[in-house]
């Protein structure tokens, strides 16, 4: 049985983990203890299940995820099972950062990013950030990769799905003077922003509950 009661994974402007999502804080606490009960494999499974909903189900581009060392190894067991995780949750995974502490990684479904980044205005705002073919995904995602090398790059919001008004606002002003701050700091179009955030909100507490569920039969049989 694992011991936790709470999220440990490292929340910051790179790792989606649970910003925006508003919800009981006793839910949230009940779930982490939920999946305390599972081990290492199962835990990593249904924490992934969650936090990818809304690119799984909500057609948002990618979701990025830190998974760090504390004192679960869920970096290694992910980089030990990645083929399964991707092919049990139907996504595609690449790895933008790598040390003993733990892996940052995209998670991203490959005709839904495609066509993401093939859109006009995504391909004209990364040129500008040095993507010389912005619709070639695997070309994108090496300079994305080259770019985190130093520092997290401001255009990690094009690949999150975060419209691109929002990017260039938070790149220009650093989250200064938004006029709402929820999986993203918005700048423009606040009341769409605030469907899509409501979306995710609904999309991940009902994952939450289908594992949680799965968890309860699983004990009962």
């Amino acid at each position: 049985m694992i011991q936790t009661k709470m999220p440990f994974m490292t929340a910051n402007y790179w790792d989606e983990t649970w910003r925006g999502l508003k919800m009981p804080k006793e839910s949230l606490l009940s779930f982490f203890e939920k999946l305390g009960q599972l081990d290492e494999f199962s835990y990593l499974y249904g924490y992934l299940r969650v936090q990818l909903a809304p690119t799984l189900y909500c057609n948002k581009a990618g979701t990025l995820l830190n998974l760090s060392m504390t004192h679960l190894p869920l970096h290694k067991i992910f980089l030990a099972k990645k083929k399964y995780f991707e092919e049990a949750l139907g996504v595609q995974s690449f790895i933008l950062k790598e040390s003993q502490q733990g892996v940052l990684v995209y998670f991203y479904k490959k005709e839904s990013l495609e066509a993401h980044l093939g859109q006009e205005e995504i391909q004209l705002f990364l040129k500008k950030y040095k993507y010389k073919d912005p619709a070639n995904l695997s070309e994108a995602l090496k300079t994305l990769k080259r770019h985190f090398q130093n520092s997290c790059p401001h255009e990690v919001g094009i690949f999150l799905g975060y419209p691109t008004c929002d990017v260039l606002g938070f790149s220009t002003l650093g989250g200064k003077k938004c006029k709402f701050k929820g999986y993203w700091c918005v700048y423009q179009n606040v009341d769409f922003s605030k469907k899509i955030f409501a979306q995710y909100d609904a999309i991940k507490l009902k994952t939450m509950a289908q594992v949680m569920d799965e968890y309860k039969l699983k004990q009962s049989v």
